[in-house]
């Protein structure tokens, strides 16, 4: 998230942080009554299962951008690097790194990591996008764009929408996002509540990249690598969106905006989701956990 004069910059990630909890949010990125920031740097945390899926998107991209790999030894041996060099970082740079899914043993998580690899370059997956032409995709595309206008005297007066979509496949007319995750995903909980492809479709549809079906629907492709999976291929998901979901987003993103503005010096507290814990929340010491311990399940 980004507010700078008037302009407020949402990722698809901060829409969703909002509605997982929206004081987390507003203490996270340090937001005052009346549009109030302070100087502190975001809290920042990331996670050893969030990194493995990052280091995962980082091999595709090297491969479909031109450079693949001679071998599964080599990508391998890429990928170890590269996860060693990103958590040095996060530690040099003061950024919480969490380890609650594969524990303090940095070989797990290499292990977890050489294992998605493995997936990506024996799979169908990987075969068909490396003989596509890569002229007929754009990859890692950055957009920054206008998305609402706020009349009135308002101190948010514009909302702007950026991200990086992973592949906008133009020759398919779609937009398509790979993931790493521990189970398969439920076609009908993305298709209800993510907002990733309602924001990725708009900004593709609004930059022309593509277009709607006959029911004037825009096309968002899940490619999900289970990890310990018993098959290397992808799992295909596939959800739709349009102007109803679009103009959804609309009414959440004022009203992100409208209590940013506000003087409120606490936003609405959540607590009914697995991620309020002390195990996943950056704030969980000033928040819950003032009053329950870590046994609090």
């Amino acid at each position: 998230m980004k507010y700078d004069d008037g302009v407020l910059t949402l990722h698809q990630s901060d829409i969703s942080h909002y509605v997982t909890c929206p004081e987390q949010f507003r203490v996270v990125n340090h937001i005052g009554p009346g549009a109030q920031f302070d100087d502190e740097p975001t809290i920042r945390v990331e996670t050893d299962a969030a990194t493995i899926g990052t280091c995962l998107h980082a091999a595709i991209e090297r491969e479909l951008s031109g450079k693949p790999f001679s071998s599964l030894a080599a990508a391998q041996k890429w990928a170890t690097d590269w996860i060693g060099e990103t958590v040095s970082g996060f530690m040099s740079n003061g950024i919480v790194y969490r380890t609650e899914s594969y524990g303090d043993d940095p070989a797990k998580a290499v292990g977890a990591v050489c294992n998605l690899v493995e997936s990506w370059f024996v799979s169908e997956e990987r075969a068909y996008w490396l003989q596509r032409d890569p002229a007929s995709f754009l990859i890692e595309n950055y957009f920054n764009i206008p998305f609402v206008k706020r009349t009135g005297d308002r101190l948010v007066r514009e909302i702007r929408l950026a991200g990086t979509a992973d592949i906008i496949d133009i020759a398919e007319n779609r937009v398509v996002d790979w993931k790493s995750s521990g189970r398969e995903y439920r076609r009908w909980e993305k298709q209800r509540w993510a907002h990733q492809p309602t924001v990725y479709t708009y900004a593709a549809a609004s930059m022309g990249y593509i277009l709607p079906d006959g029911d004037g629907l825009y096309r968002f492709d899940y490619r999900i690598f289970i990890r310990r999976a018993s098959t290397a291929e992808a799992q295909s998901v596939s959800v739709f969106r349009g102007n109803g979901q679009w103009s959804w987003l609309t009414m959440l993103v004022n009203n992100i905006a409208d209590q940013i503005e506000s003087n409120s010096e606490m936003w609405p507290l959540r607590d009914d989701h697995a991620l309020c814990g002390p195990k996943w929340c950056p704030v969980w010491d000033s928040c819950k956990g003032m009053f329950v311990g870590e046994d609090w399940a």
